[in-house]
């Protein structure tokens, strides 16, 4: 194997700045579209049936799905992180670790 794809603490920090921000967003987004799509279908209904408390119980049940959704992206995003840190453990003891044989998954 090629030595410019072993990963060092560089790479490391690299990638765990990426995925940090990546993990930001996501989340951010993920809340933010239940809470638009709520307030889009709360204002339909009450435009189609003139209810503020429907309009409200659908604006809290896209609020709450946002909420969901950005729980788990937040568990998903975490478990990441946390397979980085033991990758960055086995780097740190001295293992050899090639790029190419590093995958993650999502929490179980």
């Amino acid at each position: 194997m090629d030595t410019s794809d072993i990963v060092d603490h560089q790479v490391i920090r690299r990638v765990r700045a990426v995925t940090a921000g990546q993990s930001r967003r996501v989340v951010a987004v993920a809340f933010l579209a239940g809470l638009a799509g709520g307030v889009l279908m709360a204002v339909i209904v009450h435009w189609f049936y003139g209810s503020l408390a429907k309009s409200l119980l659908v604006l809290g049940v896209f609020a709450l799905i946002g909420v969901w959704q950005a729980i788990r992206w937040g568990r998903h995003y975490r478990s990441i992180l946390g397979q980085l840190n033991a990758l960055e453990q086995r780097v740190a003891s001295g293992e050899v670790i090639y790029g190419s044989q590093v995958k993650f998954h999502s929490y179980r």
